[in-house]
């Protein structure tokens, strides 16, 4: 029966933008290079790793490997994103007032 890790990766602790992938679907490839220049001209940091072993993908903070976005290591998507929904949506993120931080 299958079944999942229970000591899977925890979510990403970079900031801005982290994209995890695999070659299974060519779109998902195709577009990284797009995304990673609309995260750059906004200012946007951004990561993408590609799985290549099942190791990885076992051990990665996604469920479904074929393409996990998160933004400030929180998971955000699984849809695979035009560059101009993406870049919609991180204009509306990046527009919300930012919470104040407790002193």
């Amino acid at each position: 029966m299958p079944s999942f890790h229970k000591t899977g990766t925890t979510p990403p602790k970079e900031k801005g933008v982290t994209i995890y992938y695999t070659a299974q679907c060519p779109f998902a490839v195709g577009i990284l290079e797009e995304l990673r220049k609309v995260a750059e001209a906004k200012s946007v940091p951004f990561h993408a790793y590609k799985l290549t072993t099942r190791e990885a993908a076992q051990n990665a903070p996604v469920i479904w490997t074929t393409y996990g976005l998160f933004y400030q290591g929180e998971f955000i998507t699984h849809e695979i994103m035009s560059a101009n929904k993406f870049e919609k949506w991180l204009t509306e993120l990046l527009a919300r007032p930012k919470p104040r931080q407790s002193q």
